[in-house]
């Protein structure tokens, strides 16, 4: 087996990697005028980035914070661009010591997994098991423990420069949040960092309930298996588990019941032979349609209309919504 590479302070901020990094963070955003202010002048920008990650005095700037409401009402953190190069450039070299300490279980941050992978994954188990168990975290990425999280990421970092870096990022935690608590949603570094906290809940939960069919997106947690009893006992564990992490299950949010009945998960309901959406999100598909044609008809920007129909059309796809997409683009 070929020995993963180790990530370094001296890689991540090397002037090709920070390039790179750039260049991945504007995909989609190179007209906003943060990012076309430093793609403009990307080679001094770049240059004193470097410098500053080196002489390790490169310190996280201001959060611009705004509130978004679906899927439901999330305060989103999002990081100065400079910041979102560094992220990026951090998420390139982290990421194969973290696919390395996955278990299969895991989908969310994971190359050629992601949504479909977890809906792939949930359905095969809706078709070799008749009950599931569902649950959920309670303010997941606002009450991570960042002692936890530094614990858990120290033996995948040798590099003290590198180390100093995670730990700084980790540390400005996010907005209004508890000293020592906390990860910004809407920064990638956040996303890699949430996903890890849960791997070794992953590893053990497989140790403990073999039988059972696992698959986790983010803090989304899905069991099944052929009683409602064995699911029962996953569940208590589950829940002291999540504790010693300083997590809570929201009890109000966990589901169990027959495969039969349909699995919610991601904004989906499951079935062996069927994946539809469920209701809130066939109403937000419906708006967002609506919105890209009233956005063609007051810019006549064909492109971007395309592009964005396209990219609702192919999430809408993960289902089986052929009828539905028919209906709703007919009408538009």
């Amino acid at each position: 087996m070929t020995p993963l590479p180790e990530p370094t302070l001296e890689a991540v901020s090397s002037f090709a990697s920070l390039v790179a990094a750039a260049k991945r963070a504007a995909r989609g955003k190179r007209l906003a005028p943060e990012a076309a202010r430093f793609l403009f002048d990307l080679e001094p920008e770049v240059l004193r980035l470097e410098r500053e990650l080196r002489a390790r005095t490169w310190q996280p700037g201001p959060f611009r914070t705004f509130i978004v409401t679906e899927p439901k009402p999330r305060t989103i953190s999002a990081a100065p661009f400079r910041d979102r190069v560094v992220h990026h450039a951090l998420c390139a070299a982290l990421e194969p010591a973290l696919d390395a300490a996955a278990s299969e279980a895991s989908q969310a941050c994971r190359v050629g997994r992601g949504t479909s992978g977890a809906l792939a994954l949930a359905r095969g188990f809706t078709r070799r098991h008749d009950c599931f168990l569902k649950l959920d975290v309670r303010r997941f990425f606002e009450t991570l423990d960042h002692e936890v999280l530094l614990v858990q990421l120290r033996p995948l970092v040798a590099d003290p420069g590198l180390m100093g870096l995670v730990t700084r990022i980790i540390a400005a935690g996010a907005p209004g949040s508890v000293v020592g608590k906390g990860l910004p949603i809407g920064n990638l570094t956040s996303q890699y960092f949430a996903n890890h906290y849960l791997s070794g809940f992953d590893r053990e939960l497989a140790a403990r309930f073999p039988g059972v069919g696992y698959v986790r997106y983010m803090d989304d947690i899905l069991c099944f298996m052929e009683s409602s009893g064995t699911l029962k006992k996953v569940e208590g564990w589950a829940t002291t588990a999540l504790g010693a992490l300083q997590l809570e299950v929201k009890s109000e949010a966990t589901r169990r019941g027959p495969v039969h009945a349909g699995v919610p998960f991601l904004g989906f309901r499951l079935w062996p032979t069927l994946v539809r959406l469920d209701g809130m999100r066939k109403r937000r598909l419906a708006r967002r349609l609506r919105a890209v044609e009233r956005e063609l008809a007051e810019t006549g920007d064909d492109v971007r209309a395309a592009q964005r129909g396209a990219s609702l059309v192919g999430w809408a796809m993960m289902a089986d919504t052929q009828r539905l997409r028919r209906g709703m683009l007919g009408r538009a």
